[in-house]
């Protein structure tokens, strides 16, 4: 079986001008789909960051959502308030549910039934 490509790293618009050759680079950290849209939870950077401080990595969760339809068109980059660790798509109820370290019980829903 072989997979068809839908999207690549170089259609992506780029937030960071940081370079971190040979670190531990994580773009796509979630993907869910619905019958219009893949949602892709997104970092485009570096998973964690060296503190010097405290001599350990600082994880640095993504905060972008980026959508693109089944044809592989980029329609959204959306900034989320919140780091997101996993997140699951309730196509139900056309939301986003992820959890972050951001609460004490770890969870944030995101309305998507205005895309």
């Amino acid at each position: 079986m072989d997979g068809t490509p839908v999207f690549q790293k170089e259609d992506v618009p780029e937030t960071s001008n940081e370079i971190h050759p040979g670190g531990w680079d994580i773009t796509f950290y979630t993907i869910n789909a619905d019958e219009t849209y893949i949602y892709l939870v997104y970092s485009g950077k570096n998973i964690a960051k060296y503190n010097a401080e405290s001599g350990l990595n600082d994880i640095l969760y993504p905060n972008r959502l980026l959508v693109i339809d089944w044809e592989g068109n980029f329609i959204y980059d959306i900034t989320l308030d919140h780091g997101v660790i996993f997140a699951t798509l309730d196509k139900k109820r056309k939301r986003l549910i992820c959890d972050t370290k951001d609460f004490d019980n770890y969870l944030v829903s995101y309305d998507l039934s205005g895309l």
